[in-house]
């Protein structure tokens, strides 16, 4: 049987979110009226680093972009790799299972799914 990459966002909170389709990240998250539909992922965050909107994630079987929505404090994300790159605001980024992502102050690991408890 053919499948897809099942892939999740394993947060620093410990939460896991299931990452498919398209979702936006941030305190208080929503699409613009022009926007595709998209799951909306709230963050708490008590010092207020993290934008309302703050990110993009858009998973297309195998392929995970991350698009940094012009926050205010930015993102950027490492590479399994090791290296290390901030993202430009409005420009997706292609980054493999196994990228931890940085936004303000909060970060996630994209990671595949393992059948742990997600939401």
């Amino acid at each position: 049987m053919a499948s897809t990459t099942s892939v999740v966002l394993r947060f620093d909170t410990g939460e896991v979110v299931s990452a498919e389709g398209r979702l936006l990240v941030g305190r208080d998250p929503e699409a613009a009226e022009d926007e595709p539909p998209a799951r909306l992922i709230p963050i708490a965050d008590s010092d207020r680093s993290v934008s309302k909107t703050h990110l993009v994630v858009e998973v297309d079987g195998k392929d995970v972009h991350v698009t940094d929505r012009g926050s205010t404090n930015g993102s950027s994300v490492r590479l399994p790799d090791g290296t290390s790159q901030e993202l430009s605001a409005d420009e997706p980024v292609l980054v493999p299972v196994g990228t931890s992502v940085t936004f303000g102050q909060r970060s996630f690991s994209i990671d595949q799914a393992d059948g742990a408890d997600e939401r």
